[in-house]
């Protein structure tokens, strides 16, 4: 479980394995976590939407924050994968990208 103060994660807690409850866990969060993990996206996701409507107001942005690191990494893998084909592919080469710094000079000269 993610724990927030205010606007920043500050740690996370175990939640205990093999449908083991804490007692200090609210009910929501007394799940198996493979069970969790093992949840189709489409019951996944009124999951998720239930527990950000319980979220705090000062909790909004660390959870905001949290989603946008997610997609920032899902997007730099994607990116990485695009630059690793385009390398092999040939579409990107030592040779084109020192003629489009030569072209981007020839066009932008320092002054």
């Amino acid at each position: 479980m993610v724990i927030v103060s205010g606007e920043r994660v500050i740690g996370l807690r175990a939640v205990p394995a093999r449908g083991g409850v804490d007692a200090s866990d609210p009910p929501r969060h007394r799940a198996d976590m493979s069970t969790l993990t093992d949840l189709d996206p489409k019951e996944l996701r009124p999951l998720l939407h239930a527990e950000i409507d319980r979220l705090k107001d000062e909790d909004l942005a660390a959870a905001h924050r949290a989603l946008l690191e997610i997609e920032m990494h899902r997007l730099l893998g994607e990116t990485d994968e695009a630059t690793d084909r385009a390398w092999a592919s040939g579409e990107i080469t030592e040779e084109k990208i020192a003629e489009a710094i030569r072209e981007h000079r020839r066009k932008h000269p320092y002054r």
